[in-house]
C-alpha cells in the first residue's frame, strides 16, 4: 500500500462468516463477508448471539469515525446472502465500548463488553424480548481489555489485558466463586508476559471433541495481524498453557488484519481489516486529537 494512501486512510473492519467444519482447525476457511452500505463506520469484535435457518444475530463494536469511539450494536444478517438486514444500538456510553463478550447461563444471556476507558469491567443482562441491555454488576475494578470468562472446577477465571505499552504482550487473570461478580486479581504479575504472539485474547473459549481451545491475537508486527487457534493444555488460577493448532490469516479482500474469532452452534464469525481512503474524515480525526 502506498504511504500516501495509508496516511489519508482509516481503519475499516468488517465481519464475515463460515460454517464450522473439521478443516477450520487446520486453517482452511473461506470467509463470506457481510455486505452493508456504510462508509462512515466499521463493525468489529463480533460475538454470535443467535443462529436460525435464515438469520444470524451478532453483537459487535460499531465504531463511528465522527465520534471516535465504539458502541455495542446488534446486527441481524441474512444467513444465505450475508447482507446486513437490521442494526440496533444496545449500549452507547461517553466512553469507548468494544469486544461484547457473551456469557450464557441456562436462564439468561449476559454481555460483558470492554469499557476500559471507564476504569472498570461491567456485566449487562440481555433481554431477548426487548432486545435491550440492563446493567447487572461490576466484575473488576480495573480497566480490563478483551475479557473472556471460563469455568474452572468450582471457580471462574477471567482473562484479559490491561492498557499500556504491554497490552498486546501481557495477559492477566482474575478469579471469583461467582461468574458475574467479585473477581479478584490472582497475581499482580501477568500469567503470560512479553508474548505479543499469543497473549491478547481474540475471542471466547470453545470446545472441539471435548477439548478446550482458545482464540488469541498475533500482534508481533502490527495489532491484530492474525489469529491463532490454540488447544488449552492447562488451565488454573496460576496460569494457562496453550499450544497452537493453526493460524487464521487475512484474505485478499481484508488483507491488513484478522483479530477476532468466535463460534456458536455450527457458525463461525471473524473480523477483517482493510483501509478506507477518506481524507476528509482522516483530517477531522487528526483535528479532534488536538
Amino acid at each position: 500500500m502506498l504511504p500516501v494512501f495509508r496516511k489519508f486512510s482509516l481503519w475499516h473492519y468488517n465481519i464475515g462468516f463460515f460454517n464450522f467444519e473439521r478443516q477450520v482447525m487446520s486453517g482452511n476457511v473461506t470467509v463470506r463477508w457481510m455486505t452493508h452500505p456504510y462508509k462512515d463506520r466499521f463493525f468489529a469484535d463480533p460475538f454470535i448471539l443467535d443462529v436460525s435457518e435464515n438469520e444470524i444475530k451478532v453483537l459487535v463494536e460499531e465504531y463511528l469515525y465522527k465520534d471516535r469511539r465504539g458502541r455495542i450494536t446488534l446486527l441481524t444478517i441474512n444467513r444465505n446472502t450475508c447482507r446486513l438486514m437490521r442494526r440496533k444500538v444496545l449500549l452507547d456510553l461517553p466512553s469507548h465500548l468494544s469486544f461484547p463478550f457473551i456469557y450464557r447461563t441456562e436462564a439468561d444471556i449476559y454481555v460483558i463488553p470492554e469499557n476500559s476507558e471507564s476504569g472498570k469491567l461491567h456485566a449487562y443482562r440481555y433481554d431477548i424480548t426487548e432486545e435491550t441491555l440492563h446493567w447487572v454488576s461490576s466484575l473488576v475494578e480495573q480497566p480490563v481489555i478483551d475479557p473472556v470468562i471460563i469455568r474452572n472446577d468450582s471457580t471462574y477465571l477471567l482473562f484479559g489485558s490491561l492498557p499500556g505499552i504491554k497490552e498486546h504482550a501481557d495477559l492477566f487473570v482474575w478469579q471469583s466463586a461467582k461468574p458475574l461478580e467479585g473477581y479478584e486479581s490472582v497475581n499482580s504479575k501477568p500469567v503470560i508476559s512479553g508474548r505479543p504472539d499469543c497473549a491478547r485474547r481474540g475471542g471466547d473459549f470453545f470446545t472441539v471433541d471435548g477439548l478446550v481451545y482458545s482464540a488469541v491475537q498475533s500482534c508481533v508486527h502490527s495489532y491484530g495481524e492474525a489469529l491463532r487457534l490454540c488447544r488449552v493444555n492447562k488451565l488454573s488460577p496460576s496460569g494457562i498453557e496453550e499450544e497452537e493448532t493453526t493460524v487464521l490469516k487475512p484474505d485478499k479482500r481484508y488483507p491488513d488484519g484478522l483479530h477476532t474469532f468466535n463460534r456458536y452452534k455450527d457458525v463461525c464469525v471473524v473480523d477483517g481489516l482493510t483501509f478506507l481512503f477518506r481524507p476528509d474524515l482522516k483530517m477531522l480525526d487528526i483535528l479532534k486529537r488536538f
